[in-house]
């Protein structure tokens, strides 16, 4: 069975180098979208946190653009803001934007199901060489319990190399779960920040200005 998850990004390369999901097949659709298929090699049933894909058509915050000036590398990270993520219940106060990424309440935890041997696709839509970035962020750091993710602004050089991270969890019985959430907090935020990382490389983007 073939999964299809609209994650919206620019794809030159891509590369696995997690055994979790092996990318089987990868190419361009047309001039302004490419893919990628990544099938589960393992016996578990996995979730891909798929929290800030549902019904966008571009990322368009700068907190999901990581630069590290030591690596002079970008990192397009989908990894979960677990300070502002909910379960079943959102703001009364809805924000939109890129702000909305980064106020509590307004995103619930959500996850697409690979089961074994199944593929999932992603699909990766341009967004443009020349975006707001911040600086690196470790985002384990950063629990139920904190207020807000410290982010800081930067700008990106004329070359770079550019990666991808997607979140994978093999449980996440609580994460689904208001008793967990809210009275069992400590075994929630555990769970929230158990996922593993699969990081996709794209080679080096050069910005012509």
């Amino acid at each position: 069975m073939c999964r299809l998850l609209p994650i919206l990004l620019m794809l030159f390369y891509c590369k696995n180098i997690n055994a979790q999901l092996s990318i089987v097949k990868k190419g361009e659709l047309d001039h302004t979208t490419f893919y990628a298929s990544l099938v589960n090699e393992t016996k578990d049933t996995l979730y891909v946190f798929d929290s800030y894909f549902q019904g966008k058509k571009r990322i368009d915050s700068p907190v999901f653009y990581h630069f590290n000036k030591k690596k002079n590398t970008c990192t397009i990270t989908f990894l979960p803001l677990v300070p502002y993520l909910t379960v079943s219940t959102k703001s009364d106060h809805i924000i939109l934007g890129p702000n909305s990424y980064v106020n509590y309440g307004q995103y619930q935890y959500h996850f697409a199901k690979v089961s074994p041997s199944d593929t999932i696709t992603i699909y990766l839509n341009p967004y443009g060489a020349d975006f707001p970035c911040c600086k690196e962020v470790n985002l384990r750091k950063y629990t139920k319990f904190d207020k807000k993710i410290k982010f800081k602004i930067t700008e990106l050089p004329y070359s770079y190399k550019l990666n991808c991270q997607i979140a994978v969890y093999k449980d996440i019985s609580y994460l689904l779960s208001d008793e967990y959430f809210y009275n069992r907090e400590i075994e929630f935020n555990n769970q929230a920040l158990s996922y593993e990382i699969i990081t996709i490389p794209f080679g080096r983007r050069t910005i012509i200005h």
